[in-house]
């Protein structure tokens, strides 16, 4: 691993996903990402791949108390930047987001360098297939009491 010259802490990959308030103007989010750029670059951070953020609904509503003001949000801009910064670093970059009044909520979490995003594998089945697995085994036979109880005797002891 390298060091960072300023605190000899070993460089580790970190990802940051962040959830920016909807009262955002989507013109100004471009601004507002680079003030979280802005606060990594402060600490020496690479950064390594990013997604902007997109408006998206929430799974439920959140506040966000800013001043004396308590704000509730359905939705919010979700974005996430992996990079690469000294591990002392990561505190003081969480206290820098934690003053930002645009971020609603965000996480920062230890991760690897190569890509780890999964694509979804879609399965095919033809039309159909599925009514002829459940038509194959045909209309199943009573059975009797004593074969119920010499079946569950025979699991029972095995």
């Amino acid at each position: 691993m390298e060091t960072n010259d300023i605190n000899n802490d070993k460089v580790k990959v970190y990802e940051l996903g962040y959830l920016l308030v909807s009262s955002i103007a989507e013109e100004k989010v471009t601004g507002e990402v680079e003030t979280i750029k802005s606060a990594l670059e402060k600490y020496q951070a690479s950064i390594i791949s990013e997604d902007f953020p997109k408006l998206q609904p929430l799974a439920y509503q959140m506040l966000k108390v800013i001043g004396s003001n308590r704000s509730k949000y359905d939705n919010g801009y979700f974005g996430w930047i992996k990079f690469e910064v000294a591990s002392g670093s990561v505190p003081l970059l969480k206290t820098d987001l934690d003053k930002n009044a645009s971020i609603l909520r965000f996480m920062i979490i230890s991760t690897v360098r190569e890509n780890t995003m999964v694509t979804q594998k879609l399965v095919f089945k033809p039309v159909g297939e599925a009514d002829k697995e459940k038509t194959d085994e045909g209309p199943l036979a009573p059975v009797s009491e004593e074969e119920l109880d010499k079946t569950i005797e025979n699991l029972v002891v095995e």
